[in-house]
């Protein structure tokens, strides 16, 4: 029986426990060229036939470091080329992806997976192995203690994450430098690692080696011993939290709204963890939302007013909204637009995926009050309609009302969301409003005793009103 190398016992292990291949499955192998995933490589390619797997080496030059990086690239591709195995790089200038605020590393990262992913489909590979190891474990568990990530956090990175494995995670990269060391392979080094700006280089270079001189380097198998139990108790919690975001909150694309009175009836390790997948649903592949975003989203918007708001990373907001808090990426502003129709027929509304018809029509062949978004007006309500968004000053007078009210308070009294009002269209006439779309008539136009024909408003989704005749 073959020697195995310790990193090979613990990778194959590893494999075993996780099933983590299939027999027949291609694999993209991430290399950036340093030693984890050149050992990651080497150890793959000597186990492919055993393990049943067809590689495929991904890198990306991600333009950060110039000759460095091109150097990278070129190593890589070699190294591929002496293994037989197909090579497959892309180039992004990450650093021009760095917006202000912005982690470099969390951007390269982003950018990498998404890479990953298209690559990964495109040649239809099952599996995307990256080289993470037991050190990496130990350094993102002290880097998200430090910033308070919560129990997924501390449960740091799983070995099967849906495509995404990982063979060495348990593997310490004394094992991958000896394993190196015995294969004769001189990997490359990122001089970018010596940086101790990024707080990952300094709980590497310092906040570790001093750990270890304290407490003997057996503190990072202390470490990874905990990670482990937190990741049952991750999983554990991870039900429970399915079955309360299920209870608390809705997703509808990417927003997500949760029901603020059952939300503050649940436990508070409950309520973390519901916020922190409601950030995972408009935010994801971002990094977990920190113990501080949590904290004021609780105090600041769960125990807050209507309107009541948050601003977190990624161009998220978090926002009160009567008896419902809402998570949404923040909207780009547009200036108002408005369409006519000169006549009746039909037209579009932008901003909206609706389409706005008017028609004359008998009264004496219709039933009002049955048809959902429709509304009956004065026949000689003149053209050309206008339809817009409400501006500052618009009022109108509601049918029934005795007097003229403001459209901006009268969607406040109808409880109407704050972001929900910039939605909220009227139909004028002659300058006069007609009729806050889908909401309320006007008492000026409505139908008189003795009217024989009507004119028809209507508002129709512009999925059904293309797919079918409108009569």
């Amino acid at each position: 029986m073959e020697d195995l190398h310790a990193l090979e016992k613990k990778a194959l292990k590893t494999i075993s426990e996780y099933s983590i291949f299939e027999r027949g499955e291609r694999v993209i192998v991430a290399v950036s060229g340093g030693p984890d995933s050149t050992a990651l490589l080497l150890f793959l390619h000597s186990k492919a036939s055993m393990l049943g797997i067809e590689l495929a080496v991904f890198h990306l030059d991600h333009m950060l470091r110039g000759g460095e990086s091109r150097q990278d690239a070129l190593f890589v591709e070699e190294f591929a080329s002496r293994l037989g195995i197909e090579f497959i790089l892309e180039r992004r200038d990450v650093g021009a992806a760095i917006k202000s605020g912005s982690s470099p590393e969390d951007v390269a990262r982003r950018i990498r997976l998404d890479l990953l992913h298209e690559c990964a489909k495109r040649v239809g590979a099952g599996k995307i192995a990256l080289g993470h190891t037991a050190d990496d474990q130990v350094e993102t568990f002290l880097m998200r203690a430090f910033k308070g990530a919560g129990l997924d956090g501390l449960a740091s990175m799983k070995a099967v994450s849906g495509k995404i494995v990982r063979p060495l995670i348990r593997v310490w990269r004394s094992e991958v430098e000896d394993y190196l060391k015995v294969k004769c392979v001189k990997p490359r080094y990122d001089s970018s690692n010596l940086d101790v700006t990024f707080l990952r280089n300094r709980i590497r270079g310092r906040i570790i080696p001093y750990l270890e001189g304290e407490f003997g380097p057996s503190f990072k198998e202390t470490i990874l011993r905990e990670i482990e139990a937190l990741s049952a108790d991750r999983d554990y919690m991870t039900e429970r939290t399915l079955e309360a975001f299920g209870r608390n909150a809705s997703v509808s694309g990417d927003t997500v709204r949760i029901s603020a009175d059952s939300f503050m009836k649940e436990h508070e390790a409950i309520k973390r963890r519901i916020l922190r997948d409601a950030w995972h649903h408009v935010a994801p592949d971002s990094p977990p939302l920190l113990w501080a975003h949590v904290r004021d989203i609780l105090d600041k918007v769960f125990h807050g007013e209507t309107g009541a708001r948050v601003e977190l990373p990624e161009g998220i907001l978090v926002e009160r909204e009567y008896n419902e808090v809402v998570f949404r990426k923040k909207e780009i502003c547009v200036s108002p637009t408005s369409v006519f129709l000169d006549e009746p027929g039909s037209v579009e509304v932008p901003g909206t995926d609706a389409v706005i018809d008017a028609s004359i029509v008998e009264l004496d062949r219709i039933r009002i009050g049955k048809e959902r978004n429709t509304e009956y007006v004065r026949k000689d309500t003149s053209f050309p309609l206008e339809i817009r968004p409400v501006k500052p000053g618009d009022s109108f007078r509601p049918l029934g009302a005795p007097g003229m009210k403001k459209v901006s308070q009268f969607l406040i009294d109808a409880k109407v969301p704050k972001s929900e009002r910039k939605k909220v269209r009227i139909l004028l006439s002659g300058g006069d409003i007609v009729w806050v779309v889908g909401m309320r008539l006007d008492e000026r136009f409505k139908l008189e005793p003795g009217d024989k024909e009507a004119l028809r408003l209507r508002v129709i989704p512009k999925k059904q009103y293309y797919s079918k005749r409108i009569d």
